[in-house]
């Protein structure tokens, strides 16, 4: 997926392909063209012909220096907003024509983000999974003080303790949650050192994270951020 990436890229650094602007309106706009996840490929470009057809030649040389094949019939080629030459880029580009609202890596596009329809089959598939920890996290207390059987056992330690490293006097058993939100926050660990990733740099667009304020020692002030994503968490759910 690398070796396209660049090639996407290369490609729009020669003008030959665009993508779309993301945050005009604050006076600092990121062009994005592609993202790429394992084998799910997004490409956004414009409704020329000529960039269609250096899109299929992009594909051809992926094909040709990796050796794998674009499969096109599983593809779909999606207009946003009127487009009258529909027919013609869908012929050209051999995809299957699709429509909006569509979903990419089970998030819906080219919705009101703010509908709480769009969010609750997100949410339940979230809280399915917490149910999943919460149910393995019982497994392993109930494992460690009766064992695989169903007989009722007692729990000598409370759970914390458990949980506490050895190094401390613990069992140094991990504990879920608490591991989990410590993978959360190395996101925010690599908001600050990750300064050039597209994925920072959208973040930064889209919550207008610019200001003069003193940087941390990771180039970044953790605190604005926080308060930056609480503030459009909030504007989500008005």
């Amino acid at each position: 997926m690398e070796a396209i990436g660049r090639m996407l890229d290369k490609a729009v650094h020669e003008g030959r392909l665009s993508g779309f602007s993301v945050g005009v309106s604050v006076g600092r706009s990121l062009m994005v063209s592609h993202l790429l996840f394992t084998d799910d490929t997004l490409i956004f470009c414009d409704t020329n012909i000529d960039q269609i057809l250096i899109l299929c030649m992009v594909l051809i040389w992926f094909e040709a220096v990796s050796g794998l094949k674009v499969n096109l019939g599983n593809s779909e080629l999606v207009a946003v907003g009127a487009v009258h030459n529909m027919d013609l880029l869908v012929a050209v580009s051999g995809c299957k024509q699709g429509s909006l609202p569509m979903k990419y890596l089970g998030i819906p596009l080219r919705v009101k983000f703010k509908d709480k329809s769009i969010w609750n089959p997100i949410l339940e598939k979230m809280e399915r999974k917490l149910a999943v920890v919460n149910r393995i996290a019982r497994l392993q207390r109930d494992f460690l003080w009766g064992g695989l059987g169903d007989e009722p056992n007692f729990h000598l330690v409370d759970w914390f303790t458990v949980c506490t490293p050895l190094s401390s006097s613990g069992l140094g058993i991990k504990n879920l949650r608490t591991f989990n939100v410590a993978l959360l926050r190395k996101w925010l660990w690599r908001f600050g050192q990750e300064r050039d990733a597209p994925w920072r740099q959208m973040i930064e667009v889209n919550l207008q994270l610019f200001t003069k304020l003193p940087r941390g020692s990771n180039g970044t002030d953790i605190q604005e951020i926080t308060y930056k994503i609480n503030k459009w968490k909030v504007g989500m759910e008005v």
